[in-house]
């Protein structure tokens, strides 16, 4: 299942390949979503990758970590924790590395940090330190270990169901930490602030979950 961004309204719908649905040859033991307000420009290099590589024109990809399945459709609020940089087909596709805001963990972290703090929480939402009270990539790989390394498997190998070659990435495979993925975040949200404003000087079209979430 995805968000079909080429029908109004953006509806979950069954993803088709070749006018049949699609399957993956190996189950998927993570909760995905995407980020409203985000997009992966395909006009633009990205500034993020050490490789030159444009955007997939899509939002941007949210793996949330939890081993609880969330129901299709939640709209939610998540904590990012990290970000890989996926290569499908020669265009860069973020992977975002996210908790659900009310797991445990994060509730356990966030306590942590206050008490350090003397029981001050932070209030500010800057790249360097919006993280920072909440989680580490140690921390969640000390709570699910080796699951992010597992994801980063997945990623590489699913298309290979389809008769196609491993996927690629880029940055040395590194999954990158909390504080990257928000320099990612914020790029992809002025690019959709860009998108929606007017700067589209080649008329591409605007999904419209784009504008709506």
């Amino acid at each position: 299942m995805e968000v079909n961004t080429k029908e109004a309204g953006n509806p979950i719908a069954q993803d088709v390949k070749k006018g049949a649905p699609r399957h993956y040859g190996i189950k998927a033991a993570f909760n995905y979503g995407c980020i409203p307000q985000t997009y992966e420009n395909p006009e633009e290099v990205d500034p993020n990758v050490d490789i030159r590589a444009l955007g997939d024109g899509d939002p941007l990809d949210a793996v949330e970590l939890s081993d609880e399945p969330i129901e299709m459709g939640t709209l939610g609020e998540v904590i990012p924790v990290g970000v890989l940089c996926l290569i499908d087909e020669g265009e860069v596709d973020w992977k975002l590395f996210v908790l659900r805001a009310d797991h445990p963990l994060v509730e356990k972290k966030r306590r942590e940090k206050e008490v350090s703090r003397g029981g001050h929480r932070t209030s500010s939402t800057s790249p360097s330190t919006f993280n920072a009270p909440y989680l580490t990539l140690d921390d969640v790989e000390e709570h699910f270990p080796g699951k992010m390394s597992a994801i980063r498997e997945w990623f590489r190998t699913y298309k290979t169901f389809e008769g196609k070659d491993e996927n690629k990435f880029g940055l040395n495979e590194e999954i990158k930490d909390g504080e990257f993925a928000w320099k990612v975040i914020f790029q992809c949200h002025h690019e959709w602030r860009d998108l929606v404003g007017g700067n589209n000087p080649r008329n591409l079209p605007i999904p419209d979950d784009l504008l709506l979430l």
